[in-house]
């Protein structure tokens, strides 16, 4: 649940329990799932390059906190979300994504993605705010395939694993997401059903 307003930038967030799709469940990060967490972790750590930059242990999770993507047909645990505030900018969600490619079902990350970008606009966020390296080819097909295009590209922008890589930025606002997911719904994990965090009643 959350009160308050854009201009208040007052939040209060309750956490809820696995948010649970076709395909996947996302599960807060906690005591149950903390060592298969950790261990994505230090795959994450590894390929910075598809893994991206945590948001850190000192971060303001105001949107919800950190999840852990389960197969719900492996039982595995494959990838985590996060979110930050991006500082200076109340109601601006950067949403993060790793998923662990030994482990994952092709396009599973998708419905994963749908479900927990559904959360953290729920939990207040009025813009999702989303950078991926160029050499993160699993991301960015994903985005080409809901017709999310970048918004900017930042050239060799960030260093990583060597060397400078460039940066593609992507925004999403809560009337661009309703549209995408009612467009491309059918082609989410789960044949012509969208993910169970789309669905029901309730507006975005």
């Amino acid at each position: 649940m959350v009160r308050g307003s854009r201009a208040e930038a007052v939040y209060v967030v309750t956490e809820p329990g696995p948010l649970r799709g076709s395909w996947v469940a996302l599960e807060p990060i906690g005591p149950p799932n903390h060592d298969e967490a950790s261990a994505l972790m230090l795959v994450r750590r590894h390929t910075p390059m598809l893994g991206g930059s945590s948001a850190g242990g000192h971060a303001s999770h105001v949107y919800g906190a950190p999840m852990l993507i389960r197969d719900l047909k492996t039982a595995d645990a494959i990838g985590i979300v996060e979110n930050s505030q991006m500082a200076g900018y109340p109601g601006v969600a950067v949403v993060l994504i790793f998923v662990d490619q030994s482990r994952a079902r092709p396009g599973i990350a998708m419905e994963a993605f749908a479900m927990y970008l559904r959360h953290v606009f729920e939990s207040g966020a009025q813009v999702v705010h989303l950078e991926v390296l160029e050499s993160n080819e699993p991301v960015l097909r994903m985005l080409r395939r809901i017709g999310v295009s970048p918004q900017v590209h930042m050239r060799e922008h960030l260093y990583v694993a060597g060397r400078f890589h460039d940066v593609l930025v992507f925004g999403i606002d809560r009337a661009q997401f309703k549209e995408i997911w009612g467009r491309y719904g059918a082609i989410l994990p789960g044949g012509k059903r969208p993910p169970a965090a789309l669905g029901g009643s309730r507006p975005v």
